[in-house]
């Protein structure tokens, strides 16, 4: 995560949606984050934490393991939002500073759990994770998402 272009204090607010649990190393992305923020405002980032499906397929199991391994061959890490607060700690955020909220994403009937498998497929791009979503498609009847939203006021 490089904000090298941005200049110290130079944004009211710093906003990282997906992006953590994404780099090799989200504790300089957050303390770059910080940098870039103004004294007094904001750095929020949000990366999700938790895949709740239902009904369970293999399908979709098989899905997720594939996309987690996939994360951590880039040396990634697919649950970094169960640690976000503590590593936002260690970039020098106090504690007082981190707020820590969270959200639950549903993506019930046909519309709504195409436009969440288009999503996935467009965020990770490998074509074998592709093929199993396009098959998944028509068999969950539920999906809910959680994320962890960490807003951290400087």
């Amino acid at each position: 995560m490089n904000l090298e272009q941005f200049g110290d204090e130079s944004s009211d607010i710093v906003h990282a949606h997906q992006v953590l649990l994404h780099v090799l190393n989200p504790l300089k992305g957050l303390q770059e984050m910080r940098r870039v923020a103004k004294t007094g405002d904001i750095v929020s980032t949000s990366d999700g934490t938790r895949q709740i499906l239902f009904p369970p397929t293999r399908i979709l199991e098989k899905q997720f393991e594939i996309f987690y391994a996939f994360l951590r061959l880039q040396g990634a890490d697919p649950r970094f939002a169960e640690r976000n607060h503590t590593v936002a700690h260690e970039a020098s955020f106090e504690w007082d500073q981190i707020e820590m909220s969270s959200i639950a994403s549903e993506y019930s009937g046909t519309e709504r759990r195409q436009a969440w498998v288009e999503g996935v497929k467009n965020s990770v791009r490998v074509p074998m994770l592709q093929g199993l979503l396009l098959q998944s498609t028509s068999k969950v009847a539920r999906c809910s998402v959680h994320h962890h939203d960490r807003h951290l006021a400087l």
